[in-house]
């Protein structure tokens, strides 16, 4: 995850990896992370907009998370639905922030600088097994953004 303010690049974090982890678990878990940061800019009294290249992770708090919150049911075609509990805490956290706060869906490798640069950072956090959520400095932005044209 990357953080702008006032349209500067001002922090990237890296991270959270699982051993069995999936797709959909990473990209849930960095919009979790990013709703934190989000509570804490807002309390600040900054204005906050999160990107998000991840359809499924966006629709499951914003969308279907009030869908959910209605019926009390929480499954996908008849299965439990997996990340349940995550889901449920981001859903929360987003009640609490939805009027303040724009959630967007954005196409990934597109060319979007936050968005090369955080699946650069996912990259590097697989191969590395990091495991906590960690500010990343070891490369600049130039030779982060590079490592995708190998």
């Amino acid at each position: 995850m990357v953080v702008y303010q006032s349209g500067k690049l001002c922090e990237m974090f890296h991270g959270l990896y699982q051993v069995d982890g999936t797709n959909n678990t990473a990209e849930l878990k960095a919009l979790h992370r990013a709703m934190i940061i989000a509570e804490d800019k807002l309390a600040c009294g900054l204005s906050v907009q999160i990107l998000s290249d991840s359809i499924y992770s966006v629709n499951a708090m914003t969308t279907w998370g009030t869908s959910w919150k209605n019926t009390g049911r929480m499954d996908g075609r008849g299965k439990p639905l997996a990340n349940r509990e995550l889901i449920a805490e981001m859903f929360q956290l987003y009640l609490k922030m939805e009027k303040r706060i724009d959630v967007i869906h954005v196409k990934a490798h597109c060319g979007i600088e936050g968005n090369e640069l955080a699946d650069r950072l996912c990259t590097l956090a697989i191969q590395k097994k990091v495991t906590g959520f960690d500010i990343y400095e070891e490369l600049a932005v130039n030779a982060l953004l590079a490592l995708g044209n190998r």
